[in-house]
């Protein structure tokens, strides 16, 4: 699946596309921290099921259920971070000098990984928008210094890349 499958020219609604990718990064980096805290990085089919009850209870808005392409983005990127994760830590710990990863905390950690996997392995998505977003989760979930830690890793990220 690609940005342009689903861009708001082609759907129609930019702010649903929107909605729908800001709801899908939250249950991706909700599912990660989970799995961070818990040193459980294996995904058998129970604890997927879970998974997507657990997405269920987060929507916002009863009534504006997620579409099959957002669970497939959701799905698609929770696998692939997963999947590189060691690759993406090896990353991310080169750009964030002077802070080892165990130092982060488990959220910003787990916004990186995200922020990682789109800027290194989703051509589709631009950069830009990568960045905008991590900003606001950490905004969300983070500390009051999250937002502005998570853009300073990802402009080293950057620049490496």
């Amino acid at each position: 699946m690609t940005e342009a499958d689903t861009s708001p020219a082609r759907n129609g609604s930019g702010e649903q596309f929107q909605r729908q990718r800001r709801f899908a990064r939250q249950c991706i980096i909700q599912t990660l921290y989970q799995s961070d805290t818990a040193d459980d990085w294996d995904w058998p089919e129970k604890k997927a099921e879970a998974f997507w009850l657990q997405t269920r209870e987060l929507e916002e808005n009863p009534q504006e259920k997620i579409s099959k392409k957002t669970r497939q983005f959701i799905w698609e990127t929770l696998r692939e971070i997963i999947d590189h994760r060691e690759n993406l830590d090896q990353i991310l710990q080169e750009a964030a000098s002077n802070w080892s990863l165990k130092r982060m905390s488990a959220i910003d950690r787990n916004i990186l990984r995200l922020a990682a996997y789109e800027i290194i392995h989703r051509p589709d998505i631009p950069r830009g928008v990568s960045i905008n977003e991590a900003v606001e989760l950490a905004k969300q979930f983070g500390d009051k210094d999250s937002p502005r830690f998570i853009n300073g890793v990802l402009d080293a990220l950057k620049e490496l890349r």
